[in-house]
């Protein structure tokens, strides 16, 4: 079946049209969806790295803040260790300082005793008044081993004659009493306390061997002022007596008398008992030795109920020492098993053996309060600083002070029941290291069960341990420190895992059961691919399962406390973290199905556009080309209907030849008609020749028409130029889209 001339031009002009309209529809198709996917695949990427971004930046903040926290930790355990070094240091020259002042006291207390005595040896007065009492002595009739009679009248008068002479030694300088001792027979001729010593033979009586006893016969044979050491005294109820004489002589050079004094024991427990800067536990006090004991030469304050009191025995270390002659600066413990800081001495008073000791807990010597502050230092700087608690040990492990006095205070770190504590275990490394120690959470008894964790260092001096500080950390801190940053809402969380699989940070997520309390109480562990790779020393960042079972991206990297791993892991659930990059997608395919739907339409209507147009032009050119190809076919009818008729005439010229012989009219006759066909013939050839001329003005048309059709062919470059703008508009959009999903990104 032939195709009409008007559709095939129809279908020329709109392959002319359509397939440049086409190749340019698929061109810009492809670079819509193609570019739109492109952005779409880098705005997802973006958004998917930047979370994981985020996670390995809050990793590395947290890092930082972690190693920073311990450091600090440290940096404060070295500035306390100074402190204390300095508090240590204070506290024994406090001490010494005391002991000096109290020494010098009480040997300022017998120099002043001894010139006093020895002045009044001297005194014309007392030679005086020995002269009246032995008028008397002789006068009564005295045996020189006898008692001399003090009741008589005529004793009286003289004793009452010289009593106010000699009555102030007692009253005013303090002294228990005053004594007057014949020299050459022992009889005590004057006292002022008139105790039952008055009268008495001292050198065979009673007191021969007690102390005025002893006192009489050094004196006589030393011809010197001699001192006795307290002991107990008869005639003054049995209390602790001390005693010092002096000899007299006469003008001869002989010895008449001896003047002794019965020392007071409260004067010399107002030299050492000054409490200043000893607190309620610190105190001076006096020891002598007298044969093979020990005893106190002063009564002490600090023990209440009247057991250490002048006389009453005492045995220790530092004491033996002392009385041996050894001056030292040591920490012994009291029959409590208390640290106690002693610096101990030997006193140089001639005649006896005394030793002076200045004692103070070592508790107090640490905890001193500042005037008018109701806390000491450690108590200060352990709320300033954070920390739970603070511990003072002794080398031997033995806690002697906590802020808190909990179950720990007072006991023994090293082999006491809590030497296997996280506590322990830093003191017992400190010490045996002589260096900063860690102690790892673990659960601690003394805070309830609570997991705690420590940190120790020892005082060195001299290249030996005074003491080990410790502090008990506070896992609020750390807990605050990991869930800053953090979220619930958005799933994003940091927390810290010790060695055990325990947590070391409260978590976020699900604290009823994550916490540190709980993850040791409810053995709760966390055991992911995080933590596992943490321990070994990795770090990366990928989507793994959290101890929550939840598919989360997780981002993690070991940490290293003082010698122990901790894992160190950052996570946000991976729903969450993709959440804008889904929305993306979403908004993306949304985009892309605009722009293909602009895209689809527009070539749509420009196809439409550019068929009416084919459509036009080609009726106008078929319709003239129709109306000539009609003309030239019935001219052609003609032509041929013509030709039959020469057909025809050639036939009968042929029979007219054969039929010559008939005649030549016939013949001229046939002529004749042959011109007239010729002629029209002729008028036929000229009807052809004016179809031939219509035939060139339809091609003329024709050609106009190819002219208009290529004006067309312009306009759809036109539109073609109009549909690059579009697909300009577009890309445009495209670039927009993607600047917004980098900011969403951000």
């Amino acid at each position: 079946m032939k195709m009409k001339l008007s559709t095939k031009l129809i279908a020329t002009y709109l392959g002319v049209g359509l397939v440049p309209l086409a190749l340019i529809g698929a061109i810009s198709w492809k670079v819509a969806s193609g570019g739109l996917g492109t952005v779409s695949t880098q705005g997802s990427d973006a958004l998917e790295a930047a979370a994981y971004d985020q996670l390995k930046a809050m990793r590395e903040i947290k890092q930082k803040q972690v190693d920073q926290y311990f450091a600090e930790r440290q940096g404060d355990m070295q500035v306390l260790v100074e402190n204390v070094k300095a508090i240590n240091a204070n506290a024994w020259a406090n001490l010494a300082g005391i002991q000096e002042t109290k020494k010098q006291l009480i040997t300022k207390l017998m120099s002043e005793m001894r010139s006093q005595l020895e002045t009044l040896g001297r005194s014309r007065v007392t030679s005086q008044a020995f002269a009246d009492f032995k008028a008397y002595h002789e006068a009564s009739g005295a045996t020189p081993e006898g008692t001399l009679d003090v009741s008589s009248e005529a004793y009286k008068a003289v004793y009452d004659e010289w009593y106010e002479d000699f009555a102030p030694y007692v009253k005013q300088l303090g002294y228990y009493d005053v004594f007057f001792i014949c020299a050459a027979h022992g009889h005590v001729l004057f006292t002022e306390a008139k105790e039952s010593d008055l009268g008495v033979n001292v050198r065979t009586g009673p007191l021969r061997g007690e102390g005025l006893g002893q006192l009489w016969k050094m004196v006589v044979d030393s011809r010197k002022t001699r001192v006795v050491d307290f002991a107990p005294y008869s005639p003054s109820n049995g209390d602790q007596a001390a005693f010092m004489g002096t000899p007299v002589f006469d003008d001869d050079g002989k010895m008449v008398v001896v003047v002794a004094l019965q020392l007071p024991t409260d004067s010399i427990n107002a030299a050492v008992q000054s409490r200043a800067g000893l607190g309620k536990s610190g105190e001076t006090y006096l020891v002598g030795k007298s044969g093979a004991k020990t005893s106190f030469r002063s009564d002490m304050l600090t023990m209440g109920d009247g057991k250490y009191v002048v006389g009453a025995e005492i045995q220790t270390d530092y004491i033996s020492k002392a009385i041996a002659g050894e001056s030292g600066q040591k920490i012994f413990f009291d029959s409590a098993g208390n640290p106690v800081m002693v610096c101990y001495e030997p006193l140089e008073i001639e005649g006896l053996n005394w030793a002076q000791v200045t004692k103070m807990d070592m508790e107090e010597c640490f905890s001193l309060k500042a005037e008018g502050e109701a806390e000491d230092f450690f108590t200060k700087y352990n709320a300033a600083y954070g920390y739970y608690d603070l511990f003072l040990c002794h080398p031997n492990g033995y806690c002697f002070y906590s802020v808190c006095h909990e179950a720990d205070y007072r006991t023994n770190l090293v082999n006491g029941k809590y030497a296997a504590s996280a506590l322990g275990h830093a003191v017992q490394t400190s010490l045996a290291g002589k260096a900063f120690a860690f102690g790892d959470f673990a659960p601690y008894a003394p805070s309830n069960g609570a997991p705690a964790a420590f940190i120790a260092q020892p005082v060195i001096s001299n290249g030996r341990a005074d003491m080990v500080v410790a502090l008990q950390l506070s896992d609020a801190a750390i807990g605050s420190m990991m869930a800053s940053g953090s979220s619930k809402d958005k799933t994003l969380e940091a927390y810290l895992v010790g060695p055990d699989g325990y947590m070391r940070s409260d978590s976020v997520l699900h604290p009823e059961d994550y916490s540190i309390a709980a993850s040791f109480a409810m053995a709760n562990k966390v055991d992911t691919e995080a933590v596992r790779d943490a321990m070994n020393g990795g770090t990366d960042a990928k989507v793994i399962t959290d101890y929550l079972g939840s598919q989360v991206l997780s981002a993690w990297a070991p940490l290293d406390i003082f010698g122990v791993k901790w894992a160190l892991i950052c996570e946000i659930d991976e729903a969450v973290a993709m959440a804008a990059k889904a929305e993306m997608a979403q908004a993306s395919a949304g985009v892309n199905r605009m722009l293909v739907t602009w895209v689809v339409g527009g070539l749509v209507i420009v196809g439409v556009v550019v068929t009416f147009l084919a459509w036009s032009i080609a009726r106008s050119i078929s319709k003239p080309l129709n109306r000539i190809i009609a003309g030239l076919t019935e001219g052609s009818q003609q032509v041929a209907a013509a030709s039959g008729q020469v057909s025809s005439a050639s036939q009968s010229l042929a029979e007219g030849a054969t039929e010559q012989a008939a005649g030549l009219e016939e013949t001229s006759s046939s002529l004749e008609e042959m011109s007239s066909m010729t002629k029209q013939n002729a008028d036929n050839a000229q009807q052809a020749n004016a179809l031939a001329g219509e035939a060139r003005k339809a091609a003329d048309t024709g050609s106009e028409s190819m002219g208009r059709m290529n004006r067309a062919i312009q306009d759809i470059q036109k539109s073609s130029d109009e549909t690059a703008k579009i697909i300009k508009v577009i890309d445009e959009i495209a670039f927009q889209t993607n600047l917004l999903a980098l900011n969403a990104a951000v």
